[in-house]
């Protein structure tokens, strides 16, 4: 299901409102360890400080919780163009150094994501290099201003100081190229109310590696794609030959079977398949 960042930024501050959550625009926030925390200038009264401020957290500055091991960075790009879906689904278009991810976002509008390691290409240039998807773009106007930004896939060593927990890509991230990062920040949304319900944050600290755990393992294994070209293509065309065994690799992507489970009851065929000739594969 595809939908507007800016649709969704409205219903998150819709339900917020509900919840009784005050909101403070364009208020300026100073905030030191063991200082009272301001806000526009107005002192904030605070229990718990939660970080969800994003890669370049200040809280996490502030807090001494930068400690960080990073694994991945990357660049991504988007705009959104003014043309009917051709699929009902999200497309992943893989280019030799670059990927190309396209999202029906409304009845005559998609929105088209690139992420690539090399920070002088643009969306254009990646659209260059796959023509199949420039072809289904030819003439379609542009909606939305290119916007660009960092990806990473980042451990912190703490995500806990004191009575600050950071969460969300402040906490740590996955690449993009996993699709992850708002399932993540729920996961450890639910994680953190958990922890705060028994009054400390001793719960959130010892479990939020593991909603990290396997979208790191999947972005470590999307970016092995992205690395070598033919363990890509190799592994591209065994998947399309066995939609099946690409169904349970998904549903491991999503949670739904371990990753162990899925290499014990599958690995040994498919790697079987990456070792065939492309003619034994279909």
């Amino acid at each position: 299901m595809g939908v507007r960042r800016t649709v969704l930024h409205r219903l998150l501050i819709e339900r917020a409102h509900q919840a009784g959550v005050r909101m403070l625009w364009n208020a300026p926030v100073s905030a030191r360890i063991g200082d009272p925390i301001r806000v526009g200038g107005e002192t904030i009264p605070h229990r718990w400080l939660v970080g969800a401020d994003g890669h370049a957290s200040p809280v996490r500055r502030w807090a001494g919780l930068d400690n960080a091991c990073l694994h991945s960075r990357r660049f991504g790009f988007r705009a959104h163009f003014a043309t009917a879906p051709w699929s009902p689904f999200v497309e992943i278009h893989w280019g030799e150094h670059e990927q190309a991810y396209v999202t029906p976002v409304g009845t005559n509008e998609v929105c088209v994501a690139a992420m690539t390691g090399h920070p002088d290409t643009r969306l254009a240039d990646v659209l260059s290099r796959l023509p199949s998807l420039a072809e289904h773009l030819r003439g379609a106007s542009v909606t939305t201003p290119e916007r660009g930004a960092i990806t990473l896939t980042r451990r912190l060593a703490r995500v806990t100081r004191g009575n600050v927990a950071l969460i969300g890509d402040a906490s740590g991230s996955a690449d993009a190229i996993t699709g992850e990062g708002l399932a993540m920040s729920f996961r450890q949304a639910l994680l953190l109310a958990e922890s705060l319900a028994t009054g400390s944050l001793d719960l959130y600290e010892a479990r939020h590696a593991s909603t990290l755990a396997l979208p790191h393992r999947m972005a470590a294994l999307m970016l092995l794609l992205d690395r070598f070209g033919s363990l890509r293509r190799r592994t591209l065309h065994a998947l399309a030959a066995r939609p099946e065994l690409f169904r349970k690799l998904l549903a491991v992507h999503v949670g739904e079977q371990s990753l162990p489970h899925f290499a014990l009851r599958h690995g040994a065929q498919l790697g079987a398949l990456l070792l065939a000739p492309q003619s034994a594969r279909g």
